[in-house]
């Protein structure tokens, strides 16, 4: 079942200074745009405008973009696609959309309504005279695309060429507006436009930055994290209009810092701007860096994927999770916004963070439109991160799953050492997996045999073998089969027995050489095979995970950071390290640990429970331990260890 907003974001046209607003009050005779969600708004920046013109120049002749835009500024609208895809609104009106082949590595050029009309006034199209014709219809042959026209001489469709042949791509019942305006327009009309409700968002940011700081006294750092990014920027400023503005009694004296997660994956521009903002905001920066954990986990656990994110617990999750241990309380400014993704669009202003409770996570943004943003930023002179003007829509790590292959061009383009050095980890894997070059073209963003991967697969003749991709990922623990009979699960697997040994108490109190017994099974560790005597087969599953975060040891060091008894260290080994349970005497057996572990929880299970399982998306079966039991788990331990730190 498809996922729906939770909240939708309305967007309206002001004929009289030719931009978006968000509000129709705002501007007489404002008209609603029809756009597909989220409908968040940004320009058309000058690394954007650089593209558009060679993508409609291939498409329509060289000087189309200037000749259809007329000189004036462009929006555009990101959606969902196989890879990149926006609407581009001009003058009130949809120009085109744009779609990005990532096996062709090239984006496709669909006119809109105003675009059609003005490329045919233009003599950039040809015109065919139609009657009611069908998205989807063959209206003839050729390899450009053509406008439909009715009998009397308007525009109701455009015809794209495949194969040779024309297909209706669109169709538009009369009466329509097309352009609303042609007035030469610049970010300060958006300001002038949407000048009340931006005054609104901002005191609605501020009221919400004033509840979370009432309560102060009860923590003991006030924290605002910074990403490089519009989002924490915005939030930056906004405190400091919260702080200017009667905010409440001694939280002025409290202690105030931009937080900096280095994930070891930023791009060069986004550290610098971070530093600018510091000094522009005047706030202490503390950084927290996860150092090149990425780098050595990637070889050991498969590149990440949109569905399989052992990264952000490695780079983000747990560097965060130490500081906010150090600092025991805190009040944590976000900058989170429900246009961003599906998910964000469930959060509220104010919420205990997820497995933190002692932090409180404010939301201060989360009604604020792009486009809003921008105007704001510049106007105040916030220092912005440069790679918005070269095109990019998200700031963050740069081979992000998350992210799309426009993107990374772009990043290949600005950064070839970064890019290469990502190609060569993706090359290794795509020989490792067997997968054709469509894989490394962006196959690679998601494990499951998802629809687009499936269609990139076949695009490129190749199909998604989704047991065979699963069973080559594995690395140091090798899922080889298993057998069910006697009252005992025999498991097929390579590993180290005398690393998992080392953990394998957490499964039961009584530990006996290879043979570990509690009060769910009996577990036995021998050379090449784990035996499980027990009534639930999720039991089985749970001795691999200790088998996995023992032989795959990522360092990340969340298991130790968690144990509520200080009973784990994580220790080197060689050019490694692993999980040991030092203190087995005050181990509670609560398996926190291993619920916690990318390499246990998100590995181990996407990869070996599948195969378990025989299921490629066995990681949500309902058998497995319920998210909100090891929340609940997580937040028992974190208090017990703040109050006794």
């Amino acid at each position: 079942m498809k996922r729906k907003w939770k909240r939708e974001l309305e967007v309206y046209w002001c004929p009289s200074l030719n931009v978006p607003v968000f509000r129709r009050s705002d501007c007489k005779g404002a008209v609603r745009l029809n756009l597909f969600l989220p409908r968040d708004l940004r320009p058309a920046w000058e690394g954007d405008v650089k593209h558009l013109k060679e993508i409609f120049g291939r498409e329509l002749g060289r000087g189309a973009w200037t000749r259809l835009t007329e000189g004036r500024m462009a929006f555009l609208n990101k959606t969902s696609y196989i890879d990149h895809a926006y609407q581009i609104v001009v003058d009130g009106d949809i120009l085109a959309r744009i779609l990005y082949d990532p096996l062709m590595e090239r984006w496709y050029l669909r006119l809109g309504y105003l675009g059609a009309v003005r490329a045919l006034q233009n003599n950039l199209i040809r015109s065919k005279v139609i009657d009611n014709p069908k998205p989807g219809e063959i209206v003839g042959t050729g390899d450009e695309q053509v406008a439909l026209l009715d009998r009397s001489g308007k525009v109701i469709g455009i015809a794209i060429p495949k194969k040779g042949k024309l297909r209706v791509d669109k169709v538009w019942k009369h009466p329509r507006r097309g352009a609303l305006s042609t007035r030469k327009q610049t970010l300060e009309d958006v300001y002038k436009a949407n000048e009340k409700f931006i005054r609104e968002l901002v005191k609605e940011s501020v009221q919400v930055i004033h509840r979370g700081l009432l309560r102060a006294d009860d923590f003991e750092k006030v924290v605002v994290s910074l990403s490089g990014g519009k989002d924490s920027a915005l939030v930056v400023s906004l405190l400091d209009e919260a702080l200017q503005r009667d905010p409440p009694v001694g939280v002025s004296s409290k202690e105030v810092v931009l937080l900096f997660n280095d994930t070891g994956l930023e791009m060069p521009e986004t550290v610098k701007t971070v530093e600018e903002e510091s000094e522009f905001f005047g706030y202490q920066l503390e950084v927290v860096s996860a150092g090149d954990a990425f780098w050595r986990a990637v070889r050991m656990f498969s590149p990440p994927a949109r569905d399989f994110r052992w990264c952000c617990k490695v780079t983000k999750f747990g560097p965060i999770a130490r500081y906010m241990m150090k600092t025991g309380s805190a009040i944590n400014l976000v900058g989170n916004r429900w246009w961003e993704s599906l998910e964000r669009a469930r959060a509220e202003p104010i919420m205990k963070m997820k497995y933190l409770p002692t932090v409180l996570s404010v939301n201060p943004i989360l009604r604020w439109p792009q486009l809003l943003e921008f105007v704001y930023l510049i106007r105040n002179g916030v220092p912005l991160n440069p790679l918005y003007f070269e095109g990019f829509d998200r700031i963050g790590c740069f081979m992000c799953p998350g992210a799309t292959q426009w993107e990374f061009k772009l990043l290949k383009e600005l950064h070839p050492e970064l890019w290469e050095k990502w190609e060569n980890v993706l090359e290794y894997w795509r020989k490792r997996l067997g997968y054709g070059k469509w894989w490394s073209k962006g196959g690679w963003k998601w494990l499951a045999p998802e629809h687009p991967k499936q269609v990139m697969a076949s695009r490129d003749k190749d199909e998604v073998d989704w047991r065979r991709e699963y069973e080559r990922r594995q690395t140091r623990v090798v899922f080889e089969g298993l057998e069910e009979g006697d009252g005992a699960y025999r498991v097929k697997i390579k590993y180290n027995k005398r690393r998992a040994l080392g953990l394998a108490g957490i499964l039961g109190h009584e530990v006996k050489g290879n043979i570990v017994k509690g009060p769910k099974g009996i577990y036995i560790f021998n050379e090449g095979e784990v035996i499980v005597k027990s009534k639930d087969k999720e039991e089985v599953f749970e001795a691999i995970r200790v088998i996995h975060a023992t032989n795959a040891c990522a360092g990340c060091k969340i298991c130790e950071t968690w144990c509520p008894t200080g009973a784990i260290e994580v220790v080197p080994e060689g050019n490694e390290t692993k999980p040991v349970l030092v203190e087995p005497d005050k181990c509670e057996r609560c398996r926190l640990c291993m619920y916690l572990c990318p390499s246990a929880d998100v590995v181990a299970d996407k990869l070996i429970g599948s195969l378990l399982y025989n299921d490629p998306k066995a990681w949500k079966r309902p058998t497995k331990p319920h998210k909100e039991k090891v929340q609940e788990l997580a937040e028992k331990a974190w208090k017990y260890l703040i109050k006794n730190k």
